[in-house]
């Protein structure tokens, strides 16, 4: 179901175009197929993730960046500067509530 979950947001919602840039909110399940089916339909894809434990293999699975909030809570301004102000194109949510507020 993750990965199911992933395309559709993804493709049948989200119509991703090859070099557009996604952000995933959390490095569970989803967000690890999200970040390979995105990374391999040419897209830049940006992660957030309080497990510092999961940054390296996010980097290694194409992740541009992977911003840690269980150190940085300000990560939305980084994703402004990394992005020179523009932002992002998509942005999937999988954990919802009050969690991704900056």
């Amino acid at each position: 179901m993750a990965a199911i979950t992933a395309w559709v947001a993804l493709f049948k919602h989200g119509n991703l175009k090859p070099g557009e840039t996604v952000l995933l909110q959390g490095s569970g399940g989803v967000s690890l197929f999200a970040l390979q089916l995105a990374v391999a339909h040419g897209a830049h894809v940006f992660v957030t993730s309080r497990s510092p434990g999961k940054i390296a293999r996010l980097k290694q699975l194409g992740a541009v960046e992977v911003i840690d909030t269980s150190t940085n809570a300000t990560w939305d301004e980084v994703v402004l500067e990394l992005t020179h102000g523009r932002g992002v194109d998509h942005v999937l949510d999988v954990i919802g509530g009050e969690d991704i507020l900056p």
